[in-house]
């Protein structure tokens, strides 16, 4: 208790500290987080963790905006619905606006093949996403005591030791520094009511296992292991930072068109190039696991192949670049581009007077693309899909091969098969992120255009 108030900043005189500057201390830290009147969303189960971060929201003379979620996971029967009542009725009293969900988080977990604890946290945090404003979760330092254990039980990297961190985008959680005693004291000295979830005292979760054996045996060992714990990770964290901030700068050094220059991070540093790949795994929305950010590490190594990520979606190397790839049906068309206006998914094309031309160039809610001459075409326009045989002439470039202008941009399957082109009887005039062949340009003898826009 003395570390913690003194890494705070409080002064001790004669190292005696009475129990009520102990209780103004978790309310003093708690509203530090806040502005004045700020609106707050506040995770309430119930328990003595949420209900000493309420009473000392509440009882700030910062005048907050409070919002008390609470989340029903409908596992504990009668139980469960006791404490959603002891919720809503602690608000009721208290004038705090309460909202409350409730998710069946057994049939949910059976229904992804996940753990329930997993379960509970996703469907928890997914319900604080509701929210706009600031959200508050009543995590202590013995939760973080625990979080550590469990992640090195399950492997993890020196990010994983952190455990809970104070804020991470709108969550905040302001007792990380206070013990689960400290809870309970600041609950007796305010006769703070709160109820206890009886699932908290069986050894069915893992956590559990840790919270009711592993941690009392350390304590026996050292009283003050939580507290030096606490000091260790404040150290891991600036490390972690240290190396956050340099990967970051090394992942937009190595960017590239749709992916990542596998040369320049094999040339880094193990831990640097295992970061960015995580980075880019998280950049692409897939679901991390050790097993996969070894396996894309590897394949960087090995400078070719592909991983299989999904039924239909790969890691691959392409031309030296680390991309995402995805396999579909492409179904190839052709459709005659005929009358005055046509509509092609998110393109729209007219044809004008050149006397209109600056009336449509203006129009909203469409990014203007390309405009050709359509007196210069020959035979009929057609909107089409990529051929092997197809190639454009570009501005002041030689005539290239379609797959030749794709490969320079270094484009994915999946990118390819999104390009689309005009083709009239002398071949194709213009392609979907590449421009057009200048033998359709506009001169001063243009009377008729075809403009080309993007819906935004």
């Amino acid at each position: 208790m003395l570390e913690i108030l003194k890494e705070l900043g409080y002064y001790l005189f004669n190292d005696v500290i009475r129990l009520e500057m102990f209780m103004n201390s978790i309310k003093k830290v708690v509203e530090s987080f806040f502005e004045y009147g700020e609106q707050i969303v506040v995770g309430v189960s119930g328990g003595a963790d949420s209900m000493v971060l309420l009473h000392a929201l509440k009882s700030s003379n910062k005048n907050f905006n409070l919002i008390v979620a609470h989340l029903n996971h409908c596992l504990r029967g009668e139980e469960s619905k006791r404490d959603e009542k002891f919720v809503y009725e602690f608000c009721l009293k208290n004038n705090i606006k309460f909202v409350c969900k409730r998710e069946d988080i057994l049939k949910k977990a059976q229904e992804e093949k996940i753990s329930i604890e997993e379960c509970g946290r996703k469907i928890r945090y997914k319900f604080f996403e509701e929210f706009l404003c600031t959200v508050a979760t009543a995590h202590t330092l013995s939760d973080v005591c625990e979080t550590f254990f469990l992640n090195i039980l399950r492997g993890c990297a020196l990010k994983g030791l952190l455990s809970i961190p104070q804020k991470r985008g709108k969550i905040i959680r302001p007792l990380l520094t206070f013990k689960r005693q400290d809870i309970l004291d600041y609950c007796k000295e305010n006769n703070l009511k709160f109820v206890e979830d009886s699932s908290n005292f069986k050894e069915i979760y893992l956590r559990n296992k840790l919270r009711l054996n592993v941690i009392p045996k350390l304590k026996e060992i050292n009283e003050n292991f939580e507290n030096n714990l606490l000091k260790t990770l404040n150290i891991v964290k600036q490390d972690e930072d240290f190396l956050e901030d340099i990967t970051k700068k090394e992942f937009e050094k190595a960017k590239v068109n749709f992916g990542l220059d596998v040369k320049y991070i094999n040339s880094l540093h193990k831990s640097i190039k295992s970061r960015i790949i995580v980075k880019f795994l998280k950049y692409n929305n897939f679901s991390l696991t050790n097993d996969l950010v070894v396996k894309i590490f590897n394949l960087c190594s090995r400078g070719l192949g592909r991983e299989q990520i999904s039924k239909n979606i790969y890691i691959a190397i392409k031309r030296g670049i680390l991309i995402v790839e995805e396999d579909f049906n492409f179904k190839p068309f052709k459709i005659l581009l005929d009358g005055v206006e046509f509509f092609y998914k998110n393109l729209y094309f007219i044809i004008c007077d050149i006397k209109k031309y600056e009336y449509f160039l203006n129009k909203t809610n469409y990014l203007f693309l390309f405009r050709f001459d359509y007196d210069k075409i020959n035979g009929k326009v057609y909107l089409k899909s990529r051929e092997e045989k197809d190639s454009l002439k570009l501005l002041n470039r030689p005539t290239k091969t379609l797959k030749a202008l794709m490969q320079e941009k270094g484009m994915t399957k999946n990118k390819k098969n999104e390009v689309v082109l005009l083709e009239d009887s002398v071949g194709v005039f213009w392609a979907f992120g590449f421009g057009g062949n200048p033998r359709v340009f506009p001169d001063k003898n243009t009377k008729t255009l075809c403009l080309i826009f993007e819906k935004l």
